[in-house]
């Protein structure tokens, strides 16, 4: 079994938290010491499922860091960002994604491949006076086959 666990490295500008393994009833996020370091960056790059008990004991994290603490979320892979499109309040108000997985599949060999992208080289965030803006590489070929693959992402 993937077991979670949280990597803590103190940076220059505050810490760094790296999530592995499956978010669920084990996981203990209370066991994450962050101290007083007013900012926290989340990579969960290595983050491989997430359950609704998972997110349950995410969001109650979470909420701990009211708008005081800047929280930074890096690499979040699908299943992390489907989560944040449909729980509201899983991505906490304040905090800002700074990059995040988008899969592409092959239709001849059935090859899938996540694409990072990456806040000011693939999207900006809309605010009052701009809208959002995202730039996906125009072709995206298969590692394997060496056809062009096609986002497998749904339309919203």
């Amino acid at each position: 079994m993937n077991h979670f666990s949280a990597k803590i490295t103190k940076i220059p500008i505050g810490i760094l938290i790296e999530f592995s393994g499956m978010i669920d009833e084990e996981s203990d996020f209370d066991k994450i010491d962050v101290g007083d370091a007013q900012s926290l960056i989340i990579d969960l790059q290595n983050v491989t499922r997430i359950n609704s008990v998972g997110i349950r004991s995410w969001m109650i994290w979470f909420r701990k860091f009211g708008p005081g603490k800047n929280l930074t979320f890096r690499h979040c892979p699908k299943n992390v960002v489907d989560q944040f499109n449909a729980v509201e309040a899983f991505l906490p108000a304040h905090a800002i994604v700074e990059s995040f997985y988008v899969p592409f599949f092959c239709e001849d060999c059935s090859e899938e491949y996540p694409f990072l992208l990456e806040k000011g080289t693939n999207f900006e965030i809309a605010i009052s006076d701009r809208p959002q803006i995202v730039k996906l590489p125009e072709t995206c070929l298969c590692r394997v086959c060496k056809k062009a693959m096609e986002l497998d992402v749904g339309e919203k």
